[in-house]
């Protein structure tokens, strides 16, 4: 083994941040092996294939685990982060295997075993499955995490999932390449996201580049982001920040999102949760100080919750001969605190829109409720009781926050994305007032019914054409519509213009069905859309919401006037 020693020497490890994507906090590191050349290897895949064809895989990766927490351990916020460490299951084939020894590893050097996360992936095909299954269950059973990396590049991925239930699981690359600005990558997405938290697991966007796929995942729903667009792997410690800056976007439910937190918030249950190395009397304290409480949340050393405690689970112990002495003497034979008595519970970020909230509980089978985390650490508990009283408010907040023909945002949440978007003064947008031409004569013409249903299809065109994430659209009332759009360098002047332009051409063809078959149909003028636009440049920005309102109340006279019905001005 000494010429491996020489080489293990030789090889260093790359720190790569994986971060809450919606605070920037740091959750972990993954470790990446690096110095390959300089250890003789013309690749990192050669260095374990070598390994491997010599017996000595298990040897190198024993070593290289060692390395990677030594070097972790040196981040002044190790304590608060989690590595991630790849394995290679083909050290199941290797003599001399034995489990274990990780855990001495961790312990010799200070790390908690919940703060190693296994990451896998189908690089390597798995020969003997129900082993390899059996020591996966007995590392979360220990209370290690388990990855599960490159999600849908494969079958045997969904396998894995399906098998394994990882704790976290890392969308392939594929998806993630210019999301922004591709519908079915979204859906795939999302569909990805459903399934995941439906099993309790975290997601984490993998590969992220630039600020509008970061953004784009976060809206879609990603718990955590990993990528370039954060930072590149690093050999030096000292480069690896505990917080980086996340952008501040708009998208299209940006508001919903903010009234369903304080929903959440309102009927949040703060019930102090046990920690998990606390002992049974501790518990049973617990249930004997809230007699009408039937379940609380367990938490680790780092406030992260990890199920709950049913008072169901323990009287079989509470009230037989010995129960107590019972109790104790198991906790302490399995030296991994009140574990084997936690049972899952659906969890959930303060962020999560409250329809994915319900989802997940509704699809998990649970009668335990929900515990909801804000970066990842145990904020409060949501009951059954409780969830149906977050979805009677959600019913009455949509009831006063959205136009009832069209159910699109009304002026409320219009003017509250204004007052957002003037103070992102690094952020280039443009507000966008619509309203038809002749409709008077269209309402006296065909009636009131004729004219809703035109609205209501105006509505749903809108939203069938702004289909990016970044659209905020609005109905002011009547015949007036508001679209809000985040920029893009792409987004010129002319651009927008001709996109709007066209969206007009397109809307005035498909109306004319909606006429009902009249004599001399011909001589009715048909219904256009006037168009004002109003551009916010990026830079500093003293106008408030009344100024901006009066400003496009002056460029949508123009508007009306002008002969194409078209007019746009700067806001400086």
């Amino acid at each position: 083994m000494d010429n491996w020693n020489t080489i293990i020497k030789k090889l260093d490890y790359a720190f790569q941040p994986i971060v809450h994507i919606n605070s920037g906090i740091v959750y972990g590191c993954e470790v990446l092996l690096r110095n390959h050349s300089e250890a003789g290897f013309s690749s990192i895949g050669e260095v374990f294939d070598t390994a491997y064809n010599q017996k000595s895989l298990y040897y190198l990766d024993l070593n290289l685990r060692e390395k990677a927490i030594k070097k972790f351990k040196k981040l002044p916020f190790s304590e608060d982060a989690k590595i991630f460490y790849n394995l290679d299951p083909r050290i199941l084939q290797m003599p001399g295997y034995s489990p274990g020894n990780t855990e001495a590893i961790l312990e010799k050097h200070g790390l908690d075993r919940g703060d190693f996360c296994f990451e896998l992936s189908e690089k390597y095909d798995i020969d003997d499955w129900e082993t390899f299954e059996k020591i996966l269950n007995i590392y979360s059973e220990r209370g290690y995490i388990t990855a599960l990396d490159d999600f849908g590049s494969g079958f045997s991925n969904l396998k894995l999932l399906l098998k394994l239930e990882p704790k976290i699981v890392k969308i392939d690359r594929f998806f993630i390449n210019f999301i922004n600005q591709d519908s079915k990558k979204k859906a795939s997405l999302k569909k990805m996201i459903e399934l995941i938290h439906s099993m309790n697991g975290l997601v984490v966007a993998e590969g992220v580049e630039t600020e509008k796929e970061y953004c784009t995942c976060r809206s879609i729903g990603c718990d955590l982001v990993q990528g370039y667009f954060i930072q590149r792997p690093t050999l030096y410690i000292d480069e690896i920040l505990p917080k980086y800056n996340v952008p501040d976007s708009i998208n299209e439910n940006w508001y919903s999102q903010i009234q369903d937190k304080k929903i959440i918030l309102k009927n949040l249950d703060n019930v102090q949760p046990i920690n998990k190395y606390a002992n049974i009397r501790e518990l049973l304290k617990s249930f004997k100080t809230e007699k009408k409480r039937r379940i609380f949340p367990v938490i680790n050393a780092k406030k992260e919750p990890l199920g709950v405690i049913k008072e169901d689970d323990i009287k079989k112990y509470i009230y037989s001969p010995y129960g107590m002495e019972i109790l104790a003497k198991r906790i302490e034979e399995e030296n991994n605190g009140l574990n084997s008595f936690i049972s899952h519970c659906p969890t959930c970020d303060i962020n999560y829109p409250l329809e994915n909230i319900l989802y997940i509980f509704s699809n998990t089978n649970s009668d335990s409720g929900v515990i909801i985390t804000e970066n990842g650490k145990y904020l409060g508990y949501l009951n059954s009781s409780s969830l149906i009283n977050v979805i009677h408010e959600k019913k009455i907040s949509e009831a006063k926050e959205l136009n009832p023909l069209t159910k699109l945002p009304g002026n409320p949440s219009i003017e509250k994305y204004i007052v957002k978007t003037i103070n992102l003064e690094n952020d280039p947008f443009a507000y966008v007032y619509l309203d038809f031409n002749k409709f008077k004569a269209f309402n006296d013409r065909f009636g009131f019914q004729k004219g809703d249903e035109v609205i209501s299809y105006f509505a749903d065109f809108l939203k069938q054409k702004l289909t990016n994430e970044n659209a905020f659209i609005g109905h002011i009332g009547g015949d007036d519509f508001f679209v809000g759009l985040s920029l893009e360098e792409k987004d010129s002047f002319l651009h927008l213009t001709n996109f709007f332009e066209e969206l007009r051409e397109l809307f005035t063809k498909k109306i004319r069905f909606f006429y009902p078959k009249v004599k001399n149909l011909e001589k009715i003028e048909d219904l256009t859309v006037s168009i004002s636009m109003l551009l916010l440049p990026p830079g500093r920005r003293s106008s408030v919401y009344e100024e901006v309102s009066e400003l496009i109340f002056k460029i949508k006279k123009i508007s009306k006037s002008s002969p194409n019905s078209f007019s746009c001005t700067s806001l400086r």
